[in-house]
């Protein structure tokens, strides 16, 4: 239903809810969701996407209170999300740890994830407005839109955890012969 509407409002529990996402591919809506939902979470607690190229445009017409609620993920619009999930774009929770860092977690995906959260040491979670802003610590976990692995890499990633599943007397045996991927 209409999450602005009397119904929602009337029979919505929001008891526990600390911040608002407002994501729809409908722009009027997404305006009018962030109106309401500021009267009641507060200017820093209502998030919103950016509308894409007419966003800087309609900036002019729009109040600003709304504006300081877009530009989430890197400014993308809903259109560029629906974009990378139809490209097979997938959502993963990646653990920041000493021995994989937010620098080889870039690098794994050739710069091409989009974080979209950051989970902090203290369970305390971050829309991620701006990557580049975005400085993580080990202990942190981030839920980003990552994409597709190529099939070649794919396959050599299954092939190694063969590898790493098989006892090493086995490997000599002449029955563990291995099978070419179809």
């Amino acid at each position: 239903g209409n999450p602005v509407s009397e119904h929602a409002a009337t029979h919505m529990d929001l008891t526990g809810i600390g911040n608002v996402l407002i994501l729809s591919p409908y722009k009027q809506l997404n305006s009018l969701a962030t109106y309401h939902f500021l009267d009641w979470f507060g200017d820093d607690s209502v998030f919103s996407l950016s509308e894409g190229d007419q966003d800087q445009r309609a900036r002019l017409q729009t109040a600003g209170k709304i504006q300081r609620t877009r530009g989430l993920f890197n400014s993308v619009s809903y259109a560029k999300l629906a974009s990378l999930v139809s490209q097979g774009y997938t959502v993963k929770t990646t653990n920041l740890r000493e021995e994989f860092s937010y620098q080889q977690f870039l690098d794994q995906y050739h710069n091409q994830a989009l974080v979209l959260f950051a989970i902090d040491g203290r369970k305390h979670i971050q829309a991620v407005r701006d990557m580049e802003d975005l400085k993580p610590e080990e202990d942190w976990k981030l839920i980003s839109l990552v994409p597709p692995q190529p099939q070649k890499e794919r396959k050599e990633k299954e092939k190694e955890k063969e590898r790493e599943k098989k006892p090493e007397s086995s490997a000599s045996s002449p029955e563990s012969t291995e099978k070419p991927a179809d």
